[in-house]
């Protein structure tokens, strides 16, 4: 520990600690541009100028470590004359257009200039102009504004992995651009928004809308993976959806605080649900009134899928407890062709604990889940990690050594022990085995296979990866499979916001009986209802964001604040279903704040409410894996057919790319622009290690 003075009080800090860090711990704020706390450090704006005692010039606090006894003073008259000298120069250039700039109200150069600035210019000249940048549909540039920070250069470099991005020119022709003349392409790209502390890049969708201090801000969560990811929506006349935010968790990394393009921008799909439920009349398609029915004599089959939220998931295991045998629950999974339930494995550990070796079966991080990939990616950098594929080949920043395309092929490299990737696997501290979402279409056994990985690796961990908001609480809840033998001996059939594809469609036209009566509950209507002549009752819901209770894939239950959006028919699925299939009384809720663990939630990780402190309480976390301690490689089939990713396109995966008009113009000029192959060279095969 060293002691040192701070404005002539005295302090103790860690050694090899920057100036600005220790002010900032002592609660001395120090203007800065270019400084930001996960990026690398640069020092190139002198906004954050301190004096020390002893030293004839002032030195930049950002770059500067601390020493023992140094008096360091803060606000002294000199050092507020080189914070006015450094804004005068920066403002040389600088364009007056703050009344129709869209970082008005949240701009670090205004907060300043106001502060540290003369109240009048020395200069008389004609300012520089500088040609706006292309970085896609999504981004706005001014590059007039900008003020040469490089923290977007440091971004993405450090983090994206792009070298093609920087600094180019010198003295008064320095700009910052990319070093090619097409548009820079990138799936975390909407993240320098956040990053620029001017009005040089920002988002190109929420231009000329509203102004900061006319937004309303609302905590929510991520819904477009099954990360969980903390965002913040700023909205305007009640539920005019603007710009979406990160928002700080308590894991503050670069990787834990970003947010992918398809999340930022996948927002508008929303506005699509209200405008399509406000011009549709659902009282046409009320052939039947489901008060008529006797809901207690009749039994039912609620088919839901990994969207649903996790208070009316709760709510239905409730209700069938009650009913055992007049309520059948199954699920509409993704990638899944038998009824077994994936256990749990060791997702309640981060990605952050691997050493070593990191092992991909069946999974394309960068199309699936993005923060994923840049976790990786950091690994691979920092701590030197293997990486090794088993699947397709898709196009990496960082290298991966390819086993094999399909499953049997690749268990055998792994398992064979005169291997090369054996032996990285055997002598690593915590190899991690991270399974995709479709790993269920190449063998029929998944347990038996992560636990025969386990069996091998007993310091391993085996993490499955879950692509959609809920699916996590589908699999430890055991809701099976749906299959058309679920149709047998039922009256009523309920569709719980199914998305309309082709297993869909055929499970509920063709699969079902005639006479079985239909409900279909949804956020908006699909194509499909109109051909669903048998439909006999269609309820309008909410979408996802108004939804409360979501549990990721991490087994972390997330409350947040639901967002109040469309016409005042509609209603959120779990009070739907409460109006529909009643309960004597509600203890949902009062199950959530007791937090008892002796019926579904003894097997939670812990349990986070977003809407009162970022409060965590603890759970018991109950151990899946004793019940199939049992499973051998012998009981699963491996196929030998090639892996195949779900889809090619980023920005159209998943139902946020499908519906959203933002990510469907981001495709299509990213097809335009962008080369016809993949880039391979990052991929090397076993040879090479």
């Amino acid at each position: 520990m060293l002691e040192i003075n701070l404005n002539m009080e005295p302090y103790i800090s860690k050694s090899q600690t920057s100036i600005l860090e220790v002010c900032k711990l002592a609660g001395i704020q120090i203007p800065r541009f270019c400084y930001h706390e996960l990026l690398s450090v640069a020092g190139n704006c002198r906004m954050c100028f301190v004096e020390i005692n002893g030293m004839e010039k002032p030195i930049a606090s950002c770059v500067s470590e601390i020493e023992n006894n140094m008096s360091i003073r803060i606000n002294t008259p000199f050092i507020k004359k080189a914070r006015e000298n450094v804004i005068e120069m920066l403002l040389i250039n600088h364009p007056l257009d703050c009344p129709i700039c869209d970082q008005g109200g949240e701009c670090d150069l205004q907060d300043e200039t106001k502060e540290f600035s003369s109240d009048y210019s020395r200069y008389f000249f004609n300012k520089r102009e500088v040609e706006d940048k292309n970085y896609g549909n999504l981004i706005k540039t001014v590059m007039t504004r900008c003020i040469h920070c490089t923290r977007c250069v440091r971004y993405f470099s450090d983090v994206i992995g792009s070298m093609s991005f920087g600094t180019m020119g010198r003295g008064r022709k320095t700009e910052i651009g990319g070093y090619f003349s097409k548009s820079f392409h990138s799936f975390l790209s909407g993240n320098v928004t956040d990053l620029c502390p001017v009005g040089a890049l920002t988002s190109n969708k929420s231009a000329f809308k509203a102004r900061i201090w006319e937004l309303e801000q609302i905590e929510n969560i991520d819904l477009s993976d099954g990360n969980g990811t903390n965002i913040c929506f700023e909205i305007s006349n009640g539920d005019t959806i603007h710009r979406i935010l990160s928002r700080s968790s308590s894991l503050n990394t670069i990787e834990n605080n970003m947010l992918s393009d398809r999340t930022r921008y996948g927002y508008d799909y929303i506005e699509e649900v209200k405008q399509y439920t406000h011009n549709y009349n659902y009282e046409l398609k009320f052939k039947l009134s489901i008060s008529q029915t006797n809901k207690y004599k009749d039994r039912h089959l609620i088919i839901v899928d990994e969207y649903i939220d996790l208070e009316t998931l709760l709510y239905l295991q409730l209700l069938k407890k009650m009913n055992p045998d007049k309520i059948t629950i199954r699920a509409v999974r993704s990638y899944c062709k038998s009824d077994e339930q994936v256990i749990n494995f060791d997702n309640s550990k981060f990605i952050d604990q691997t050493k070593g070796v990191c092992v991909l079966i069946s999974l394309d991080p960068k199309l699936e889940t993005p923060l994923l990939y840049v976790k990786l990616q950091k690994l691979v950098k920092d701590d030197n990690l293997k990486i090794f594929q088993i699947g397709p080949i898709f196009e990496s920043d960082f290298p991966i050594y390819h086993l094999s395309n399909n499953l049997s092929d690749g268990i055998q490299i792994i398992e064979n022990s005169f291997s090369k990737p054996y032996k990285y696997i055997k002598e690593s501290q915590s190899p991690t085995f991270i399974l995709g979402d479709s790993i269920n279409l190449y063998t029929n056994k998944v347990n038996a296979l992560g636990l025969y990985i386990k069996k091998l690796f007993p310091s391993s961990t085996v993490i499955k990866v879950r692509n959609k908001p809920n699916a996590e609480a589908i699999y430890r809840f055991n809701i099976c499979q749906m299959l058309p033998t679920d149709f047998i001996d039922k009256d009523f059939v309920w569709a719980l916001n199914l998305h309309e594809n082709l297993e869909v469609r055929n499970l509920l036209i063709m699969q079902r009986p005639y006479n079985m009566e239909l409900i279909w509950i949804n956020s908006f209507t699909y194509p499909m209802e109109k051909k669903l002549e048998s439909v006999h009752i269609i309820r309008p819901l909410l979408p996802y964001f108004c939804k409360e209770y979501y549990m990721n894939q991490n087994g972390l239950v997330q409350r947040t604040i639901p967002l109040k959006s469309g016409p005042t028919n509609q209603l959120s699925m779990f009070e739907t279903i409460k109006m529909e299939l009643p309960l004597e009384k509600n203890i949902v809720h009062d199950y959530f704040k007791i937090g008892d663990g002796s019926l579904f939630l003894k097997n939670y990780y812990y349990y986070a409410d977003y809407s009162n402190n970022n409060e965590k309480r603890p759970i018991e976390h109950y151990n899946m894996l004793s019940q199939f301690n049992k499973y051998t490689k012998d009981l699963v089939h491996l196929s030998k057919v090639d892996i195949k990713v779900s889809s090619e396109d980023y920005y159209l995966y998943g139902r946020f790319g499908v519906f959203s008009k933002n990510m469907k113009q981001s495709s299509k000029q990213t097809r335009e622009e962008k080369k016809n192959f993949i880039d391979f060279r990052n991929f090397q095969s076993i040879e090479d290690l």
